[in-house]
């Protein structure tokens, strides 16, 4: 068990500086009018350079709503819920209905659109509610959207777009976890997958439109930097994703306030105790109800990190950016 007990909260300190290169949108398959237009007013801006507390920073916490990047098999669960016991409110769980006028909300934290049973990837009856999955949603429309709902935290489970980074409307957070570690728990997860399986996803392409994010080889081929680096990024073949798309990946992380390391948990809940004022009791590990054993043998472990060598290289990162983000949060 790991506890957070209430302190006052810091002063912001500056973000690592971003990335020199500038960040090149991927070309979407989907060509709609409306889809040009949201990527043509596209504008990543440089989060405030700021030692003080000023209105839009995380200090006000009643200004900015949080936006988690979950991650399939991180701990997403584990930080929804330990959100909801701050007080925040998100779709989908025990706190709110489950529905407005028969339609539900969401699953988990997500709203539905954003979730992995909504990507609009032509599959009936999955349709992304708003274009999400697309990129159509403009952050005015989802900040109206949560502010109709009256949710205060709310998660998207799948890629992410440059044109979602929006750090005036929302705080920016997630939670990694060693990426062979990842694909070890989604199949204790899945009543369905195995290791063969798993293996053969990481060998030869295949591709399953109705569940890309816990399935198929996107699913364990570099799944991180494919989802931070954008759709076309996501659905890239086997072996497709480069260290360009690295890089993309790298640029879209360094907006983020909050990036946590499930292995590393009880150095870095200080970051939402102080940054974010949460204070609630306990974070428990999350307990599986199944029994299933997952046994990679040393050989195909090792062929699953070769495969997600890229993953590693974006991991190592992620873990230094949220060390550096304790180290300040600890030293307030």
């Amino acid at each position: 068990m790991l506890f957070l007990t209430r302190t006052p909260a810091p002063h912001r300190h500056p973000h690592p500086p971003l990335p020199k290169t500038g960040l090149q949108l991927p070309a979407s398959p989907i060509q709609s009018s409306a889809l040009k237009q949201a990527q043509s007013k596209t504008v990543l801006r440089a989060p405030a350079q700021t030692g003080t507390a000023e209105k839009g920073t995380v200090l006000e916490r009643t200004s900015r709503m949080v936006f988690f990047m979950h991650l399939h098999k991180a701990a997403g669960t584990t930080i929804c819920e330990l959100a909801v016991k701050n007080g925040y409110r998100s779709p989908g769980m025990k706190q709110d209905a489950k529905d407005v006028h028969g339609k539900k909300l969401g699953f988990n934290c997500n709203l539905v659109g954003d979730d992995p049973g909504h990507l609009g990837l032509g599959v009936e009856n999955q349709e992304s509610t708003f274009g999400q999955a697309d990129g159509l949603m403009s952050c005015k429309r989802r900040s109206d959207h949560m502010k109709q709902l009256k949710v205060t935290f709310s998660a998207i489970e799948r890629w992410i777009f440059p044109q979602e980074i929006c750090i005036n409307e929302f705080i920016y957070i997630t939670c990694f976890r060693d990426p062979v570690s990842r694909i070890k728990s989604s199949v204790k997860f899945h009543s369905q997958q195995t290791e063969e399986r798993v293996i053969s996803w990481a060998s030869k392409h295949e591709f399953m439109a109705s569940a890309p994010i816990s399935t198929g080889s996107a699913s364990v081929d570099n799944f991180y930097v494919r989802s931070f680096a954008g759709k076309s990024t996501f659905l890239k073949p086997l072996g497709g994703v480069n260290s360009g798309d690295l890089a993309s990946a790298k640029v879209i992380l360094s907006y983020f306030e909050v990036v946590l390391i499930l292995e590393h948990l009880d150095r870095d809940l200080v970051q939402v105790q102080k940054l974010l004022g949460w204070h609630t009791a306990v974070l428990g590990r999350a307990k599986s109800t199944d029994k299933k054993k997952v046994s990679f043998s040393p050989a195909q472990e090792l062929f699953l990190r070769k495969r997600n060598a890229l993953d590693y290289d974006f991991f190592e990162h992620a873990n230094n950016v949220a060390e550096r983000i304790t180290g300040r949060a600890r030293a307030n």
